[in-house]
Parts: C-alpha cells; structure tokens; sequence
C-alpha cells in the first residue's frame, strides 16, 4: 500500500499543474485579475506541498514517478514567467511612452501659470 502523504503529494501536483494550466490560459485572454486569484489558490496549494514533502520518505519523493509529475509543472511554470516577463517589457514601453507622451501635452499646457509652457507668449 502506498503511504497516504505521498498520494496526497501527487494529487497535490497533480492540482498544481492544472491551476498552471489555467494561469497560462488566463495571461493567453489578458485576463489579470483572474491570474491574480488563481495565484493565490496556487500559493495554497504550494504551501500544502512543502508540508507534505516532509512527510514523504524520502526515496518516495526522489521516485522517476515524481519527476515525471513535476517536470511537466516545471516547464510550463517556466513558460508563464516568460510570458508575464515578455507582458511586463511590453508595458513598462508603453508607460515609458505614455509618459513621454504627459510631458510633451504638459510642456505645451498653460493651465498653470506657475509651470512654464513652451507656447506661453504672455508678456509681464
């Protein structure tokens, strides 16, 4: 019979790479927020898994079955950090833009006495 522990740590890994799943589907519709809530579900899961570890025998643990249930975890967790790195380049060029963009409409705005403005011809 199987140690208990190490059924729940399979069943476990077994949740992790299906909420990885969903991550990846998520960030696929830009749909953020629900990243962020799978995340936290994950950060669960990830906890139980750490406790479980340690309950596992270790030879249990090191088995060909358990790397053949994490690698795939891994090379798609993997995939998603690439993706949010590629997501987060993209962004900070288009907020690094954007606030190119606020300068220049600044630069040329004279709501504001005080700011100088480029186009402010007002004689004093």
């Amino acid at each position: 019979m199987e140690n208990q522990d190490y059924i729940k740590l399979k069943d476990a890994y077994s949740n992790l790479y299906k909420l990885s799943q969903k991550v990846k589907e998520f960030i696929d519709k830009e749909d953020y927020n629900e990243v962020m809530s799978v995340l936290k579900v994950k950060d669960n899961i990830i906890a139980k898994i750490n406790e479980l570890v340690k309950k596992v025998p270790k030879e249990l643990f090191e088995s060909q079955e358990m790397v053949e249930l994490t690698l795939p975890i891994r090379k798609l967790e993997l995939e998603n950090i690439q993706r949010l790195e590629e997501l987060k380049g993209k962004v900070q060029a288009e907020l690094s833009d954007l606030k190119s963009k606020a300068k220049l409409l600044d630069a040329y705005s004279n709501d504001d006495e005080n700011k100088g403005s480029i186009l402010d011809f007002k004689d004093e």
